[in-house]
């Protein structure tokens, strides 16, 4: 029997990466620090695992998502903050233990410039404290510039930007 991660498919259509989430549960004693769990399946399947998630970020999992032709996928605005926490987690692990590839740094940080072209511009997503302060956060950590910006095709300058995605998160206030 075969398993396969699902990333970097062959033939165009296909999901880039599939990534699963789950909740923090009781019942699943943890490691210090750890953020990937296992996905129990009957008949010892075991190569599936999940991205741990506070209650916060997994309650803003189920807010975002839509389904699209019966597939539950986050809409661009909440995909966002999920790639903010990303981005701020490898910057605090590259700090802590500096064993952080700065490609996936760089992936997380455009992304989020990326999927605001996508974002709707009524758009409001009302976020918790935490996620507030990781949002604020990820803007303090932040040094990609206009210039930069321009290289992967985005023309808007990266001010217009963040006080989009500021209004967007209601951190304007």
């Amino acid at each position: 029997m075969r398993f396969y991660r699902f990333r970097h498919p062959q033939q165009d259509g296909f999901p880039k990466e599939i990534e699963l989430f789950s909740r923090i549960t009781l019942e699943e004693p943890l490691d210090v620090g750890q953020r990937i769990v296992p996905v129990p399946l009957s008949g010892g399947l075991s190569s599936l695992s999940a991205i741990l998630l506070d209650d916060d970020y997994y309650n803003l999992l189920k807010e975002g998502r839509q389904s699209i032709d019966g597939i539950s996928v986050l809409a661009p605005e909440w995909l966002i903050l999920f790639k903010m926490k990303a981005r701020i987690d490898l910057v605090r692990r590259s700090r802590e233990a500096g064993d952080v590839d700065s490609r996936d740094l760089k992936k997380h940080l455009r992304d989020v410039f990326r999927l605001w072209e996508y974002v709707d511009p009524e758009a409001r997503v009302a976020v918790s404290f935490p996620i507030e302060a990781d949002i604020k956060e990820f803007f303090d950590t932040s040094d990609i510039t206009s210039q930069q910006l321009k290289q992967i095709g985005i023309d808007e300058p990266v001010e217009l930007i963040v006080e989009d995605l500021k209004r967007i998160y209601d951190l304007t206030r």
